[in-house]
């Protein structure tokens, strides 16, 4: 339960740091807010990357290289819809 809103606040605090110039401690706080304005698409979106990861790695681990750069697109995507970046 702890898991999820330490989440919320780490997601896209990376890319608010490096895109819009934000100290650490706005950039989580910011990212939490986006988050929780957004929970349900941020919990379904949490389970589909969890099923994806966990197959992607029975083939010996294999799939994860092609499921990590694909995770990181997600995430950066995300990122431009949530905070209208174009």
């Amino acid at each position: 339960a702890l898991f999820v809103p330490v989440t919320m606040a780490y997601w896209f605090a990376p890319a608010l740091i490096v895109f819009q110039d934000l100290p650490l401690g706005a950039a989580m706080s910011k990212s939490f807010k986006a988050c929780s304005k957004n929970i349900v698409p941020f919990l379904v979106y949490g389970v589909g990357v969890s099923v994806v990861s966990v197959l992607s790695t029975i083939p010996l681990f294999l799939g994860l290289l092609i499921t990590i750069p694909a995770l990181l697109g997600s995430t950066y995507t995300s990122f431009r819809e949530v905070f209208a970046v174009r």
